[in-house]
């Protein structure tokens, strides 16, 4: 169904989550390799509307306040016909640790309002269940923001053998951007264990959505 990518282009957002009675909204995360995309693919196939944080965070170039933001704090040369210029923006944050974050903080703080936003959406519509796939949640603290959290999880052998069969990357680069996310082991949240296959994973999913609906009936 609704896999939140198309909604995500170009909106005006909200400043910031509501305490939302009329619905649950869960992230999902993971390590890289985890297999998280895989668990948002299949809550779309049956239904659910799951938000993309990465094609959220796309979507923002095209927004003309977003462009008009990033020209006031780190200058106009960086936004040319009406179009970022992501590689030398890049290259001018990231040599600072100051404008590092500063980035992050615009470019995050962006994407979780347009997240709460189409979740209100979806409860509007009579959605009793959203998801929002999110690499970095830990990494930005915003975990407490939502209802729940659903961590895939998968051993590191395996996820190695996953990411190098889809990028081309070596083991020691994967290693390298393995070691440099948050250590999920000591994350909180419900765990989806993702070592065997998609059958398996898919009957975790099930189980764990049938005990989540459970607890919605009941409140």
């Amino acid at each position: 169904m609704n896999y939140g990518r198309e909604a995500a282009a170009a909106r005006k957002y909200s400043s910031g989550r509501k305490l939302m009675k009329n619905g649950k909204i869960i992230a999902l995360t993971g390590g890289i390799g985890s297999g998280k995309s895989s668990v948002g693919k299949y809550l779309g196939e049956k239904g659910y509307t799951v938000l993309d944080a990465d094609w959220i965070s796309r979507g923002l170039s095209e927004r003309k306040d977003f462009l008009s933001e990033i020209a006031r704090l780190f200058g106009e040369n960086f936004v040319q016909g009406g179009k970022l210029d992501r590689r030398a923006l890049a290259e001018y944050c990231f040599s600072d640790k100051a404008r590092t974050e500063k980035l992050n903080s615009l470019f995050h703080g962006e994407v979780y309002k347009e997240i709460f936003a189409l979740a209100e959406e979806s409860f509007s519509r009579g959605e009793k269940l959203c998801f929002a796939e999110i690499p970095l949640l830990f990494e930005t603290g915003k975990q407490k923001e939502f209802d729940e959290v659903w961590i895939v999880s998968a051993p590191e052998n395996v996820r190695i053998e996953r990411v190098r069969k889809r990028s081309g990357l070596s083991e020691a680069e994967i290693r390298l951007r393995i070691a440099a996310q948050y250590d999920y082991e000591r994350a909180e949240g419900r765990i989806l264990r993702n070592a065997g296959t998609e059958d398996e994973l898919k009957a975790e999913v099930d189980e764990l959505l049938k005990e989540t609906e459970n607890d919605l009936r009941k409140n």
